[in-house]
């Protein structure tokens, strides 16, 4: 017999990029760091902290990718040897938080699948705490639409980690990660991660070209969506399936 009609899966997403809005290509990553530094220093100082911080977030990066560690501001200012000051962490904070918007579409999309009875979860790379995040969710209204929520500045370990998925397919309360979609924008960290734990793949990417991927069956998404309310009719045919 098949699986029974109208299945119910849990859908975990990625956070920036996936959920929020994107930053653009030209986006100066250094840029909030500089507002950090605004307001802590002289322009000499602040250009030598810069580098330092930049260092920083190049090894926070590597060890993300090779080891799964993660770390948060304040580990970074320290590695920087930058002192952690209060209102210069506002002000890093706030030259961010155009791109923590969830725009309607999304929100609508989320909607529509917890009205299909499906379980959804967030799971983060961040440095950030995660109160931050989930002050913007509730900002955008989606917060109580989730029933799991990992971000890696509180649980230590980073995508692609399978120890994060797999704890959040826990937290969800299923015992099989083959009944969990993740869904998310990155190949090395959510697509590589997500297989690595048995959940289904889902590579988000307007502008994907499978010939530019590798062969690597670790980095092969088992689906591709080009836009986020795609997600609604791909899991809609496994409902039925």
């Amino acid at each position: 017999m098949g699986q029974p009609r109208n299945k119910k899966f849990g859908i975990v997403f990625d956070l920036g990029g996936t959920l929020t809005v994107r930053t653009p290509d030209d986006f100066d990553y250094s840029g909030p760091w500089r507002e950090y530094l605004a307001q802590s220093g002289s322009e000499t100082e602040s250009t030598k902290h810069l580098a330092r911080i930049q260092r920083a977030e190049k090894k926070t990066y590597h060890d993300c990718l090779q080891i799964q560690k993660s770390y948060r501001i304040v580990d970074i200012l320290r590695m920087a040897k930058v002192p952690y000051l209060a209102q210069a962490v506002q002000a890093y904070k706030n030259s961010w938080e155009v791109f923590t918007v969830i725009d309607d579409e999304t929100r609508e999309v989320l909607s529509q699948l917890k009205q299909y009875g499906h379980t959804l979860g967030i799971i983060s790379n961040t440095i950030w705490p995660g109160a931050w995040h989930q002050e913007f969710l509730k900002r955008d209204g989606v917060h109580d639409m989730f029933d799991a929520m990992l971000f890696s500045s509180e649980f230590l370990v980073t995508k692609p980690s399978p120890k994060i998925f797999l704890e959040c397919v826990k937290l969800m309360g299923f015992t099989s990660p083959r009944n969990v979609f993740f869904v998310g924008d990155r190949i090395e960290e959510d697509i590589r991660g997500a297989n690595r734990a048995g959940l289904r793949s889902v590579l988000f990417d307007p502008n994907y070209e499978a010939e530019r991927h590798s062969s690597d069956t670790e980095t092969r998404p088992d689906h591709v969506i080009r836009e986020i309310t795609e997600i609604l009719d791909l899991t809609s045919h496994f409902r039925r399936t």
